[in-house]
């Protein structure tokens, strides 16, 4: 074999290289969920947030019933929405639902979700209910967090302002109630936030 063709070589693989190279550092400037899915979130959760309230200042209804009337429908269609986001994308990208990275992106959630909802259970049973909104802000944050390491390092930087904004909460006196309105809009803003810089980052990459 000639130099020149040696070189040829070594350059094709070289270029080669650099493409997989390529592929492998724009796997996190992938949307982890369609854009829309976090304005249906942020929707739902600002819409669920405002009938919560109004139910408590008009009906003076219970905690356990709001959450059973209220958020459990929200909680419902927004993951069952989020399930389809997820889909499209994984259509979209070409990509197996069961590839590695999503199974230790599944196995990952499940421990995540199991320990929040766990803190979750705790917190009730000691406070009443009464820093809810606080813990929820923070665990949103956590889950933020979390979708960083697969998704848009912008990402954490959401994460990051979900948990400082519930520490804001914890911190100030605020009104059980108003506690509650307070955390729905910073979550419910937050999201759809989240979904205009997932769209435009999106359409960037396109």
């Amino acid at each position: 074999m000639s130099d020149e063709k040696r070189n040829q070589n070594i350059d094709k693989y070289a270029d080669d290289l650099a493409t997989i190279k390529s592929l492998l550092m724009d796997v996190d400037k992938r949307p982890f969920l369609e854009y829309w899915a976090f304005f249906t979130w942020g929707a739902l959760i600002l819409i669920g947030t405002l009938i919560h309230f109004w139910l408590r200042i008009t009906m003076d209804l219970p905690e356990p019933k709001l959450f059973l009337y209220v958020w459990v429908p929200v909680f419902i269609i927004a993951a069952s929405l989020e399930t389809l986001a997820w889909l499209k994308r994984m259509t979209k990208e070409s990509m197996s639902l069961l590839n590695q990275t999503t199974m230790k992106m599944f196995v990952a959630m499940g421990g995540v979700m199991t320990a929040m909802g766990l803190f979750l259970v705790i917190v009730v049973e000691g406070t009443g209910y009464s820093y809810v909104p606080h813990v929820v802000v923070a665990m949103y944050g956590i889950f933020m967090l979390f979708f960083g390491q697969f998704s848009y390092n912008f990402y954490f930087g959401i994460g990051y302002l979900l948990v400082m904004s519930a520490v804001v909460l914890y911190v100030l006196p605020l009104p059980k109630d108003i506690a509650y309105l307070a955390a729905g809009i910073v979550l419910g803003l937050t999201f759809i936030v989240t979904g205009e810089l997932t769209r435009r980052a999106e359409k960037e990459d396109q």
